[in-house]
């Protein structure tokens, strides 16, 4: 089954509305292991047992973030940093087994109570998307494959938000981006240009996201200015807010 099809399968799987469905509910990670977490007030493991898609069935918490993870060790981190890597996380699932899992990238993986299981998820299967990012590039500004609406500057992940900012309020010139991306609305995920082609061939371009990627700018007359930035987004601009 290819990328493109893997995507649509899981934005499907986000519309579910089954059996117990939780909106307010969230997934709470371990700060020294990603592969811990907590939901519903009880501990859960993600085990290496991945789960086709196939058997998804009911959406139990609907949850979407992204973390950044040690590539080694598997701990969570604030800031991308060399020897790290971002992971999507999307939701806890309920199978046709009625077993438990959580949505890691375009993959599903069983969780079990945190004190039943000791097959814990190889962190090495995400090492392909190890970042190693160089942070003495000076003001060099990247955008996250993994989420278009994140940026990253002088090591800083940015999330550029849907509030508009005035002129009058662009401060001292940074960079220009001068990109186009297309991307999927619910996941932020870049993409590419075969699977662009292969979702206009057949008209299923909803759920995408177009932004053309102008300058970038420090917000003028703010006491957080190093907090905010502000991004040309389809020619209109909008604050990006560093993320904690």
């Amino acid at each position: 089954m290819g990328r493109r099809t893997s995507i649509i399968v899981s934005i499907l799987l986000v519309l579910l509305t089954g059996c117990g469905l939780n909106n307010t509910e969230k997934i709470e990670f371990s700060k020294t292991d990603f592969r811990h977490i907590t939901f519903n007030h009880k501990d859960y493991s993600i085990t290496d047992n991945e789960i086709s898609k196939d058997n998804i069935r009911n959406v139990l918490v609907k949850d979407y973030k992204v973390i950044w993870i040690n590539s080694h060790t598997g701990k969570i981190l604030s800031k991308v940093s060399n020897n790290s890597c971002t992971l999507a996380i999307m939701n806890i699932f309920q199978t046709s087994d009625k077993l438990l899992c959580i949505g890691i990238d375009d993959k599903y993986f069983q969780i079990a109570p945190k004190d039943q299981t000791s097959n814990l998820l190889n962190i090495s299967r995400f090492s392909s998307k190890n970042t190693n990012v160089e942070l003495d590039r000076g003001d060099d500004i990247l955008i996250d494959d993994n989420n278009c609406r994140r940026i990253f500057y002088r090591g800083e992940a940015y999330y550029i938000t849907s509030e508009e900012v005035s002129s009058d309020k662009v401060g001292v010139y940074i960079d220009n981006l001068a990109e186009v991306r297309l991307f999927d609305a619910e996941t932020g995920k870049k993409i590419s240009n075969k699977e662009r082609y292969a979702i206009y061939n057949k008209g299923e371009a909803k759920d995408r996201v177009n932004w053309f990627y102008g300058e970038v700018y420090s917000i003028k007359n703010s006491k957080d200015d190093e907090e905010f930035l502000v991004v040309k987004i389809n020619n209109v601009y909008r604050r990006a807010m560093k993320e904690e």
